[in-house]
Protein backbone atom coordinates (compact mmCIF):
# COMPACT_ATOMS: atom_id res chain seq x y z
CA UNK A 1 0.00 0.00 0.00
CA UNK A 2 1.48 3.42 -1.04
CA UNK A 3 -0.38 6.02 0.97
CA UNK A 4 -1.36 9.04 -0.62
CA UNK A 5 -4.05 11.31 0.50
CA UNK A 6 -6.19 11.65 3.61
CA UNK A 7 -9.14 13.31 3.79
CA UNK A 8 -9.22 14.97 6.90
CA UNK A 9 -12.80 14.63 7.53
CA UNK A 10 -11.97 10.68 7.57
CA UNK A 11 -8.76 11.21 9.08
CA UNK A 12 -10.72 13.20 12.14
CA UNK A 13 -12.49 9.71 12.70
CA UNK A 14 -9.68 7.66 11.78
CA UNK A 15 -10.71 5.75 8.81
CA UNK A 16 -8.76 5.30 5.73
CA UNK A 17 -10.52 4.02 2.39
CA UNK A 18 -8.30 2.20 -0.05
CA UNK A 19 -10.07 2.46 -3.48
CA UNK A 20 -6.66 3.42 -6.20
CA UNK A 21 -3.31 2.52 -6.24
CA UNK A 22 -0.17 4.44 -8.46
CA UNK A 23 1.95 2.54 -10.56
CA UNK A 24 5.70 2.15 -9.29
CA UNK A 25 5.96 5.03 -11.54
CA UNK A 26 4.24 7.32 -8.69
CA UNK A 27 2.15 9.41 -11.61
CA UNK A 28 -0.24 7.01 -12.92
CA UNK A 29 -3.32 6.14 -10.56
CA UNK A 30 -5.15 2.66 -11.43
CA UNK A 31 -7.40 0.31 -9.23
CA UNK A 32 -6.77 -1.80 -6.67
CA UNK A 33 -4.79 -4.88 -7.16
CA UNK A 34 -7.87 -7.06 -6.71
CA UNK A 35 -10.30 -3.80 -8.12
CA UNK A 36 -12.03 -4.08 -4.87
CA UNK A 37 -11.92 -1.09 -2.65
CA UNK A 38 -11.55 -1.74 1.16
CA UNK A 39 -12.22 0.59 4.07
CA UNK A 40 -10.96 0.11 7.70
CA UNK A 41 -9.79 1.99 11.23
CA UNK A 42 -6.21 3.52 11.22
CA UNK A 43 -4.62 1.79 14.60
CA UNK A 44 -5.25 4.05 16.94
CA UNK A 45 -1.22 4.69 17.95
CA UNK A 46 -0.82 6.36 13.58
CA UNK A 47 -3.48 8.54 14.33
CA UNK A 48 -1.32 11.59 16.33
CA UNK A 49 1.51 11.00 13.36
CA UNK A 50 -0.94 10.40 10.55
CA UNK A 51 -2.87 13.60 11.67
CA UNK A 52 0.47 15.71 11.92
CA UNK A 53 1.69 14.98 8.69
CA UNK A 54 -1.92 16.16 7.19
CA UNK A 55 -1.97 19.24 9.30
CA UNK A 56 1.29 20.34 7.47
CA UNK A 57 -0.44 20.14 4.11
CA UNK A 58 -2.68 22.53 2.42
CA UNK A 59 -6.58 21.72 3.32
CA UNK A 60 -6.43 18.31 1.55
CA UNK A 61 -3.29 17.46 -0.29
CA UNK A 62 -1.70 14.54 -0.47
CA UNK A 63 0.44 13.69 2.44
CA UNK A 64 3.40 12.87 -0.34
CA UNK A 65 3.14 14.96 -2.89
CA UNK A 66 5.47 12.60 -5.31
CA UNK A 67 6.42 8.92 -3.60
CA UNK A 68 10.29 8.53 -3.39
CA UNK A 69 12.09 5.68 -5.33
CA UNK A 70 12.16 2.61 -3.33
CA UNK A 71 15.37 2.44 -1.80
CA UNK A 72 15.24 6.35 -0.53
CA UNK A 73 11.42 5.01 0.84
CA UNK A 74 13.77 2.53 3.08
CA UNK A 75 17.15 4.85 3.70
CA UNK A 76 14.07 7.55 5.12
CA UNK A 77 12.24 4.81 6.97
CA UNK A 78 15.16 3.82 8.57
CA UNK A 79 16.49 7.76 9.47
CA UNK A 80 13.08 7.45 11.00
CA UNK A 81 13.43 4.68 13.49
CA UNK A 82 16.56 6.33 14.34
CA UNK A 83 14.94 9.19 14.97
CA UNK A 84 12.56 7.62 17.03
CA UNK A 85 15.07 5.80 19.88
CA UNK A 86 14.76 2.32 17.43
CA UNK A 87 18.67 1.17 17.52
CA UNK A 88 17.93 -2.28 16.73
CA UNK A 89 20.84 -3.46 14.37
CA UNK A 90 18.91 -6.09 13.08
CA UNK A 91 16.55 -3.21 11.25
CA UNK A 92 19.32 -1.77 9.21
CA UNK A 93 21.43 -4.69 8.45
CA UNK A 94 21.58 -6.77 5.38
CA UNK A 95 24.09 -10.21 5.31
CA UNK A 96 23.48 -13.67 4.99
CA UNK A 97 20.82 -14.05 7.46
CA UNK A 98 19.25 -11.05 7.64
CA UNK A 99 17.49 -8.09 5.72
CA UNK A 100 17.14 -4.49 6.52
CA UNK A 101 14.18 -3.06 7.15
CA UNK A 102 12.20 -1.44 3.96
CA UNK A 103 9.05 0.67 3.62
CA UNK A 104 7.59 -2.61 2.37
CA UNK A 105 7.91 -4.40 5.44
CA UNK A 106 5.62 -2.54 7.01
CA UNK A 107 2.39 -3.71 5.59
CA UNK A 108 2.96 -7.79 6.69
CA UNK A 109 4.22 -6.33 10.09
CA UNK A 110 1.43 -4.96 10.85
CA UNK A 111 -1.11 -7.55 9.71
CA UNK A 112 1.51 -9.98 11.45
CA UNK A 113 1.07 -7.47 15.18
CA UNK A 114 -3.12 -7.95 14.25
CA UNK A 115 -2.61 -11.52 14.62
CA UNK A 116 -0.01 -11.56 17.31
CA UNK A 117 -2.63 -8.82 19.13
CA UNK A 118 -5.35 -11.92 18.20
CA UNK A 119 -7.63 -9.43 16.02
CA UNK A 120 -10.23 -11.67 14.26
CA UNK A 121 -8.71 -13.47 10.97
CA UNK A 122 -11.31 -11.95 8.64
CA UNK A 123 -10.64 -8.12 9.99
CA UNK A 124 -7.00 -9.34 9.09
CA UNK A 125 -7.95 -10.30 5.77
CA UNK A 126 -10.36 -7.47 5.19
CA UNK A 127 -7.42 -4.96 5.86
CA UNK A 128 -4.95 -6.43 3.58
CA UNK A 129 -7.33 -7.01 1.25
CA UNK A 130 -6.51 -10.67 0.53
CA UNK A 131 -9.05 -12.44 -1.81
CA UNK A 132 -8.31 -15.48 -0.27
CA UNK A 133 -8.40 -16.62 3.63
CA UNK A 134 -5.24 -18.97 2.82
CA UNK A 135 -3.46 -15.85 2.43
CA UNK A 136 -4.44 -14.74 5.86
CA UNK A 137 -3.94 -17.65 7.30
CA UNK A 138 -0.16 -17.49 6.75
CA UNK A 139 -0.04 -14.32 8.98
CA UNK A 140 -1.87 -15.95 11.57
CA UNK A 141 0.04 -19.07 11.65
CA UNK A 142 3.91 -17.19 12.30
CA UNK A 143 1.79 -15.18 14.57
CA UNK A 144 0.91 -18.40 17.00
CA UNK A 145 4.51 -19.57 16.41
CA UNK A 146 6.59 -16.13 17.77
CA UNK A 147 2.96 -14.63 19.93
CA UNK A 148 3.94 -16.33 23.32
CA UNK A 149 6.86 -13.72 24.80
CA UNK A 150 6.24 -11.53 21.88
CA UNK A 151 4.98 -8.16 24.24
CA UNK A 152 2.76 -5.56 23.35
CA UNK A 153 2.20 -4.53 19.85
CA UNK A 154 0.95 -0.90 18.29
CA UNK A 155 2.12 0.75 21.41
CA UNK A 156 1.30 4.43 21.43
CA UNK A 157 4.35 6.88 21.27
CA UNK A 158 5.71 8.99 23.98
CA UNK A 159 7.33 10.96 21.17
CA UNK A 160 6.87 14.16 19.34
CA UNK A 161 4.36 13.06 16.18
CA UNK A 162 6.83 15.28 13.96
CA UNK A 163 9.24 13.41 11.76
CA UNK A 164 12.72 15.15 10.17
CA UNK A 165 12.71 15.23 6.49
CA UNK A 166 14.39 11.57 5.11
CA UNK A 167 17.46 11.97 3.18
CA UNK A 168 16.61 12.68 -0.99
CA UNK A 169 12.74 12.70 -0.06
CA UNK A 170 9.76 14.54 0.62
CA UNK A 171 7.86 14.12 4.07
CA UNK A 172 6.04 10.71 4.48
CA UNK A 173 1.92 11.01 4.46
CA UNK A 174 -1.59 11.74 2.35
CA UNK A 175 -5.45 11.28 2.02
CA UNK A 176 -7.49 8.49 0.83
CA UNK A 177 -4.87 5.16 0.99
CA UNK A 178 -3.49 3.90 -2.70
CA UNK A 179 -1.91 0.58 -2.80
CA UNK A 180 1.13 0.06 -5.33
CA UNK A 181 0.03 -2.78 -7.38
Amino acid sequence: MRPTWLSRRRLERGIVNIHRSIDRDGRTTKSTKTGSPRRFNVEPSALPLLRKMHEERTGDAAVFERMPRHRDLAEGLRTYLEVAGVKRTELSTTDKTRKAITFHDLRPTGLTWMAIRVDEPLRIMQRAGHENFQTTQLYVREAEAIRDGFGEVFLRSRRSCSPKPAPNGPPLVQEDATSTG
